[in-house]
């Protein structure tokens, strides 16, 4: 299965839950509170309906809100396991045409032998882990020793 069309699938279901949950509120805002809250005008019990509505207000905005952030932690973590390569075996991978900028190693991480060279020259260190590389844009003038 493509990489990308497996990420989709993991992310249309959580995504189209919470569009469906959002339009669901928009729905009630429009045709439940508004009127009900028209009501404060009409009449003295006012309260009536309005303290339910309100409520199932706050469950669909809490429940949109627990989709909304394990949509954004899916997100992150294929973001993250997109990019990270620490201790991957890459001896056998075709790296023609693929971008690497970006791409985080470290010393247990094995290219294939004709890559080692320029990926080290085209590394630099992570600013946010110890040991750990980045692939930067340009190949740097010096070869980077790693230690493990």
């Amino acid at each position: 299965m493509d990489y990308l069309v497996a990420i989709e699938s993991v992310l249309a279901e959580p995504a189209e839950r919470l569009l469906h949950d959002l339009y669901g509120i928009r729905q009630m805002l429009d045709e439940e509170l508004e009127p009900a809250i028209g009501t404060l005008k009409a009449s003295s019990h006012y309260l009536i309906g309005v303290d339910a509505v309100v409520q199932d207000l706050i469950d669909d905005l809490t429940q949109a809100c627990d989709q909304a952030d394990a949509l954004a932690r899916a997100v992150t973590e294929v973001e993250r396991a997109s990019s990270e390569f620490v201790g991957a075996d890459l001896s056998s991978a075709k790296l023609d045409g693929v971008l690497l900028e970006g791409i985080l190693w470290d010393a247990t991480t094995v290219w294939p032998e004709e890559w080692e060279s320029l990926i080290r020259r085209a590394s630099l260190p992570s600013s946010e882990e110890q040991g750990v590389l980045i692939i930067a844009a340009e190949p740097s003038e010096t070869i980077l020793h790693v230690e493990a």
